[in-house]
């Protein structure tokens, strides 16, 4: 099962937003949160671009370094008011 990891996040000019996988990853076992070595860590990376007061474009990709690309995905996406 999946564990835990650590992103890092920053800002470009306040209309960029990127978050990165970062530090140590770990798998849960039962109970227990297991420490992975870094060859076995997933690259994640995320960006979120505005476009407008009411728009931005996102997009996500996750790798690994032996197995390369493994799930992404990217789109435009609109904010609106619950009704």
């Amino acid at each position: 099962r999946a564990g835990q990891m650590a992103f890092t996040l920053w800002s470009e000019g306040g209309s960029v937003l990127t978050q990165t996988s970062s530090g140590g990853q770990y798998a849960l076992v039962g109970a227990r949160m297991i420490p992975m070595p870094a060859p076995l860590h997933l690259r994640v990376t995320a960006v979120e671009r505005a476009l407008a007061d009411d728009r931005f474009h996102t997009s996500v990709a996750i790798g690994h370094a032996v197995l390369g690309p493994m799930f992404g995905y990217e789109g435009e996406l609109s904010i609106v008011s619950a009704r």
